[in-house]
């Protein structure tokens, strides 16, 4: 569909909106910001069982920035990246009770390009040794660049595309949030809600069905067809 298509009326659209839940969502975005801020905000609300959404917020006003900041605004994830590196190293049998060194600066040699050095936020210091838990509690980024040098980034690369994530890189600086292009709010829930349904990765739906005036079926979503791409 065009943008012709959809502005000259016409079209019924069937969407996954729960409109209850939007205005929640929407008295929720006020009460944590009363005042417009820069940059904006976004909210998700998601079913990790279907991947429909209930409630989307992508910005202040569609009549002030036709900008969707939950699907299409990308930013460095930071921290919220390990998580990534946990899935895979879960994938790849790692035990959360391995144990690295935690403090820095650590310097790691890499095969191209200057060596990495890494260091914790605000040089934090632990003791000699410390597991993959403790490191996800405490968010250590020392633990996390030694995992993912242990499980390779291009392995992490690969997860992300199976959760339809792209241009992340494989730079192993990704465990700590260091991305080629930033990801958006929506890959973030793509994330989370994998996780939330036991490993499964549902495609985020909206639309559900479209007709036309006459009432004719234009498009209907089918998540049989959506398993076979996968």
């Amino acid at each position: 569909f065009n943008d012709y298509d959809v502005f000259k009326g016409g079209l019924r659209i069937y969407t996954t909106l729960d409109l209850d839940l939007q205005n929640k969502a929407q008295e929720a975005i006020s009460t944590v910001f009363p005042e417009k801020i820069d940059p904006s905000y976004s909210l998700i609300c998601a079913d990790p069982s279907n991947g429909y959404i209930y409630a989307l917020i992508g910005g202040k006003d569609y009549k002030e920035s036709k900008f969707n900041i939950a699907t299409q605004g990308k930013r460095q994830p930071g921290s919220v990246f390990k998580t990534m590196v946990l899935m895979e190293s879960v994938r790849q049998n790692i035990s959360s009770s391995n144990e690295f060194n935690p403090n820095g600066p650590l310097t790691i040699d890499m095969e191209e390009g200057p060596d990495w050095i890494v260091n914790n936020y605000a040089n934090q210091q632990f003791g000699e040794k410390m597991s993959i838990a403790d490191a996800t509690t405490n968010s250590v980024n020392v633990v996390f660049a030694q995992l993912i040098m242990q499980i390779g980034a291009e392995n992490v690369e690969s997860l992300c595309s199976e959760m339809e994530i792209y241009d992340i890189g494989n730079n192993p600086a990704i465990a700590l949030g260091g991305l080629e292009i930033g990801i958006t709010p929506m890959d973030v829930s793509k994330v989370f809600s994998t996780l939330a349904s036991g490993g499964v990765y549902n495609k985020p739906v909206s639309i559900l069905k479209i007709t036309d005036a006459e009432g004719n079926i234009l498009y209907q979503y089918d998540p049989d067809i959506e398993l076979s791409n996968k």
